[in-house]
């Protein structure tokens, strides 16, 4: 991006840095399901840690929702203002984390078995 300008050409840095963020996102929206459990990386909440079988599910529907939610806003930044986008970004981000602990703590509430209760 600095050659870009060096070369005296007109960039939209704030577009560029959107779209490697989105991009970042939809890549690890497409990994977290082949993650182990770990203390480290995924989406980790009491629950998921606890059971396998919990963040196995929570991370297979959260990376799809991940992947393809940023896929939806790579698409949608070309159709709507740059206040609308930086809402929907802010609101994606904030649902995810959300939806990533209400889903994990029902999945171990429903799924657990009674030795891990």
């Amino acid at each position: 991006m600095q050659l870009i300008v060096a070369f005296g050409y007109k960039i939209a840095a704030t577009r560029v840095i959107v779209w490697c963020i989105l991009l970042l996102l939809a890549i690890l929206g497409n990994y977290l399901p082949n993650l182990r459990p770990n203390y480290f990386v995924g989406l980790r909440t009491p629950w998921t840690l606890e059971s396998p079988e919990t963040w196995r599910v929570t991370h297979r529907l959260g990376g799809k929702v991940m992947f393809f939610g940023s896929l939806l806003l790579l698409v949608l930044e070309f159709f709507v203002s740059e206040g609308v986008f930086a809402f929907l970004l802010v609101s994606f981000i904030l649902l995810l984390v959300l939806w990533a602990f209400v889903y994990s703590w029902y999945h171990f509430r429903t799924h657990a078995t009674r030795e891990t209760v």
